[in-house]
């Protein structure tokens, strides 16, 4: 203990006097209360290990058990990245809506939809969530169910929900805006305000 001891001081003598504040604080931790917290996160940093790495749990949002392709919903990865991830919590809103009159680019679309078109990603979720909920099985509401996309605007991509009858599935969607456009017919929603 002597030889360690005596191996300590003539280390500490070398050392900066600027580095000394901080060696001072280590070993105050080290001869705290939480002295072993300190004593093993001590020993990972030493072997270049992550130390004091806190788990940090996955947050889910409302909408993960919702947003899952089952029986009669289909959901595509671009959805689940670019609308699901951002999504925490949200409250479903009244919609207006555009039925396209003649094929439109995205550009057209939105500026037809008119200011405050945009979806806040969770408030879009739970929106919807209700809406497909409301017509299970490709019944009549407010989303088309004649196979016409029905189409939703983040402020990264676009939504589209569609019913195909033939899979007896709502489909939903994301892409990123271009230059292509969308069909006569097809309707866009935007929050009420």
């Amino acid at each position: 203990m002597t030889d360690m001891l005596g191996r300590i001081v003539e280390l500490v003598v070398t050392i900066p006097a600027d580095f000394r504040g901080v060696l001072v604080d280590l070993l105050e931790k080290l001869g705290g209360p939480n002295r072993m917290e300190w004593f093993e996160n001590l020993k990972r940093f030493l072997r270049k290990e992550p130390c004091w790495v806190e788990v940090v749990e996955t947050v889910k949002s409302a909408f993960d058990q919702f947003f899952q392709t089952r029986p009669g919903l289909y959901v595509d990865g671009s959805f689940q990245r670019l609308v699901l991830a951002k999504a925490r919590e949200g409250v479903a809103k009244e919609t207006r809506h555009l039925d396209l009159p003649h094929n439109m680019k995205d550009d057209e679309i939105e500026e037809k939809l008119g200011d405050n078109h945009i979806w806040e990603e969770g408030t879009l979720c739970a929106t919807l969530q209700k809406y497909i909920s409301e017509q299970e099985g490709g019944k009549e509401g407010k989303l088309l169910n004649n196979g016409y996309a029905n189409l939703f605007y983040t402020s990264s991509c676009v939504v589209g929900v569609r019913w195909y009858a033939d899979g007896r599935e709502w489909d939903v969607i994301s892409w990123r805006r271009d230059d292509g456009g969308w069909f006569a017919g097809y309707r866009a929603f935007s929050p009420a305000t």
